[in-house]
C-alpha cells in the first residue's frame, strides 16, 4: 500500500490483477489484505474480517474506516 490511500491501492491492484487474468475472488482478497499496511490488517482482525471468508467490499469499507480513524 505504502503512502497510498485505500481507495488508490485497491484501485491499482484491481487494474494489475485483471491485467494478469487472476479473476479467482478469493486469491484477490489475500492479496489485497496482505498488502495493507499492518496497522490497517490490525483493524480488519479487530473488525472480525478475515482474508479467507470475507468479501473484497467489506474489507475496503473496514480498510477506508480505518484509514479515516
Amino acid at each position: 500500500q505504502g503512502s497510498r490511500s485505500v481507495w488508490e491501492y485497491a484501485y491499482e491492484l484491481t487494474y494489475k490483477l485483471d491485467t494478469i487474468g487472476l479473476n479467482d475472488a478469493r486469491e484477490r482478497v489475500y492479496r489485497l489484505w496482505h498488502g495493507f499496511e499492518p496497522h490497517i490488517q490490525e483493524w480488519l482482525w479487530r473488525d472480525r474480517l478475515d482474508p479467507e471468508v470475507d468479501l473484497w467490499d467489506d474489507i475496503i469499507q473496514s480498510a477506508e474506516a480505518a484509514e479515516h480513524a
